[in-house]
């Protein structure tokens, strides 16, 4: 489960480095995010696959390096749909995202 990999690797981080630096990543991830996510949804509506792909590519690593992999491919499986020009199942994908988000969240709500 993602929001297992988000612990241990929050936790990791506060050890490794700091905890208060590790407090602004997650709290400027979360904010990527929900700036993210409504782009995201935008440019669905409008069909515009470039602008979606280039946003979802954007989180894959972001989502990654706060402990949030399934997160990550998820946004991953996103851009392959818009790079192959088959939007179809596009809004069940998102909703996926922010169902895994809404997980991997109260972790890094821990750490805010």
């Amino acid at each position: 489960m993602s929001s297992m990999e988000a612990e241990e690797t929050l936790k990791v981080l506060c050890d490794e480095i700091d905890a208060d630096f590790v407090k602004d990543i997650v709290q400027k991830y979360i904010e990527s995010y929900q700036e993210t996510i409504v782009i995201i949804k935008e440019s669905l509506a409008q069909q515009n696959k470039q602008e979606l792909a280039s946003k979802a590519h954007f989180m894959i690593s972001s989502s990654a390096y706060v402990g949030g992999n399934t997160l990550g491919q998820l946004f991953r499986e996103l851009e392959e749909m818009a790079k192959a020009d088959d939007l179809s199942k596009a809004s069940e994908k998102i909703a996926e995202i922010e169902a895994e988000y809404q997980e991997i969240k109260k972790v890094l709500d821990k750490y805010c």
